[in-house]
């Protein structure tokens, strides 16, 4: 008995994001350097945990995967968290502008039974992003 196999592609629509080694590339073309972009990242003590689930509609599912950075254009961007606590999740949206070469820590807060609220504190320039 023979099977059959069939590869579909995945095409994005609204633009991609891609892994890069340790951070999701949140933006199409070539590589640029920090100085031209904002780095979001969520730490590994939060209590609640934030992922970057999106940002402007582009899905980036960092919950299944271990990175926890992404660099970004600057600008106002809309932010999608995967928050979790307790063994509750939740997925709240927020608007948000950024600024090319800051760094700014991605939180949840208020965190029950299907709410909690995103958002981002600015690191400035020049922090030390953990990996």
């Amino acid at each position: 008995m023979r099977s059959l196999h069939v590869i579909v592609p995945v095409l994005c629509l609204t633009g991609c994001a891609t892994m890069a080694g340790d951070y999701i590339k949140g933006y199409e073309g070539p590589e640029k350097p920090d100085s031209e972009l904002a780095v979001v990242y969520t730490p590994r003590t939060e209590e609640a945990q934030a992922w970057l689930d999106g940002v402007d509609e582009v899905s980036y599912n960092a919950f299944l995967s271990s990175v926890r950075k992404a660099k970004i254009l600057p600008g106002r961007r809309k932010i999608s968290v995967h928050c979790v606590a307790s063994n509750r999740s939740a997925y709240p949206s927020f608007v948000a502008v950024f600024e090319a070469g800051h760094a700014y820590r991605l939180i949840c807060r208020q965190v029950s039974i299907n709410t909690a609220t995103g958002g981002v504190i600015d690191m400035g320039v020049g922090y030390p992003v953990p990996n």
